[in-house]
């Protein structure tokens, strides 16, 4: 490992610079792929944002994961993880409502294919996060019983 210039506190400073920038590039990408999604016919205009927003998931999730780190302030527990599916599927409902309508011109059937898209997304969402939270759960034991070498 490189040996670093920063003292502690300037290392701290650092690690909260470089938190808020990948929270403000997450959710600029997420509301420009939700904008795009909405007004565009074309996929194509956000398959580059949505490769990076993957991509950047995959690469705190798998750390997270390996470091046996769920979050800062969620619990790993049935009932939290149905909170987020929920909002998870409301979010993408109401972006699927805006795409229908504007394509189809009929609430009806938006309201319809949001509805789908809520509970796909709900169960989908839940089903993933519990388990991962399983698989957190058990990464952290492992961790936990390999001592420490010093």
């Amino acid at each position: 490992m490189k040996k670093s210039n920063l003292d502690e506190m300037q290392e701290q400073q650092l690690l909260k610079i470089e938190h808020n920038g990948y929270w403000f590039c997450f959710t600029g990408l997420l509301v420009a792929i939700a904008v795009q999604t909405i007004l565009s016919d074309d996929w194509k205009t956000v398959a580059g944002e949505w490769v990076v927003f993957m991509l950047a998931n995959l690469y705190v999730m798998i750390g997270c994961m390996r470091a046996g780190i769920w979050d800062r302030r969620l619990r790993a527990d049935a009932r939290t993880n149905l909170v987020i599916s929920l909002v998870a599927g409301l979010v993408m409902a109401t972006i699927w409502f805006f795409v229908i309508e504007r394509r189809s011109g009929n609430v009806r059937i938006s309201l319809g294919g949001a509805a789908i898209t809520f509970v796909l997304v709900a169960v989908l969402c839940f089903a993933a996060l519990q388990l991962s939270a399983a698989a957190m759960k058990k990464r952290q034991a492992k961790l936990n019983a390999e001592p420490e070498d010093e």
